[in-house]
């Protein structure tokens, strides 16, 4: 949700409908700068003006939305690197590497202030600092689409994976088609997957999907029809996410 853009005197581009003593955390990411913040709205409904709680110069140029924000940091994608930066520092540092033809697409996503997920033709989970966590491959042909959703609890993360078919042309570019979407949730404290279910049919026009706050449901949309699935939870004996 946009907040500020640079040089417009910190003026909202965007704002959520206005909610009597309610303050919204927002971002806004600009070919210059980013931004983070608040805004606040008076009991009369009239917006007090926020002020920017962090900024950071952007190298890289956070385009395309490939960046995940938490309360201490910022993850990017660099080339086909995963990067951190937290904030109060100015200084970017490796987390993980991409793999795969879609390397630069990483979509980095924090789940935790110090831990992130990302993937290309294999899921990777990690720390900020590098440590890998837990990885699981792709079968060739698959790849992440980059749509990422984490559970409020952070133990559950869910992504979405096509599988892709390559028709090569003697005169013309190959062409790429989607045969096949899929949903994979992964349980982060048990580090393996739990769960993967077909989106059938493949979506023509509308498709998103969320998990419930503890992970134990994942909800479609796929185009006009919206689905809900159970995530087995399997009790441990800390579920905490540090």
């Amino acid at each position: 949700m946009a907040i500020w853009h640079a040089g417009q005197n910190e003026k909202p581009l965007q704002t959520p409908l206005p909610i009597p003593h309610c303050t919204f955390r927002l971002r806004q990411s600009t070919p210059k700068e980013s931004l983070t913040g608040t805004l606040t709205w008076n009991a009369n409904g009239s917006l007090q003006q926020g002020k920017p709680r962090y900024s950071w110069s952007e190298s890289p140029p956070l385009y395309h939305h490939l960046y995940s924000i938490s309360d201490e940091a910022i993850a990017a994608v660099d080339s086909s690197n995963i990067i951190v930066s937290e904030f109060g520092t100015k200084r970017w540092r490796t987390a993980g590497k991409g793999s795969g033809f879609c390397a630069s697409h990483n979509m980095p996503t924090l789940y935790s202030d110090k831990q992130l997920v990302y993937g290309c033709d294999k899921f990777t989970a990690t720390s900020t600092d590098g440590h890998v966590l837990m990885t699981d491959s792709f079968p060739t042909g698959d790849a992440s689409s980059g749509k990422t959703t984490v559970a409020q609890a952070g133990r559950f993360v869910a992504i979405s994976v096509d599988t892709t078919k390559v028709k090569t042309n003697l005169l013309s570019e190959p062409s790429v088609r989607i045969t096949a979407t899929h949903i994979v949730v992964y349980d982060l404290v048990l580090k393996k997957r739990v769960l993967t279910v077909s989106v059938e049919p493949l979506p023509k026009n509308d498709y998103d999907f969320a998990l419930s706050p503890d992970g134990s449901k994942l909800a479609i949309l796929n185009d006009r029809n919206v689905s809900v699935c159970s995530v087995p939870v399997q009790p441990t004996e800390n579920t905490t996410i540090p």
